[in-house]
């Protein structure tokens, strides 16, 4: 047997398997609870691509949060070593 008749037989068990009870009760639990038109149908890409910018602006946000964060790190370290003359080091010594 070749790699693409394995191929076609896993595709094929896929297949059924997807046809099985348990998937088509699974989709009927992620269809929503009342029926539409279908021409409110038409709004479900958009309110994908909605939760799509939302979740890409929030991550943004994060990402952001976590550049100040370390800026206000960096300023904090500069300002104990060269106002204060603090000297911050890591000796690795310390720690075997």
């Amino acid at each position: 047997m070749s790699i693409l008749d394995e191929a076609m037989a896993r595709l094929k068990a896929l297949r059924e398997s997807w046809n099985s009870r348990e998937t088509q009760t699974l989709g009927a639990f992620l269809r929503p609870a009342y029926s539409r038109p279908e021409l409110m149908r038409i709004f479900d890409p958009l309110v994908a691509i909605g939760a799509g910018i939302g979740l890409l602006s929030a991550s943004a946000l994060g990402f952001a949060a976590f550049g100040v964060l370390v800026a206000c790190a960096l300023i904090a370290y500069l300002i104990i070593t060269q106002v204060f003359g603090i000297s911050v080091e890591l000796n690795p010594e310390m720690f075997r």
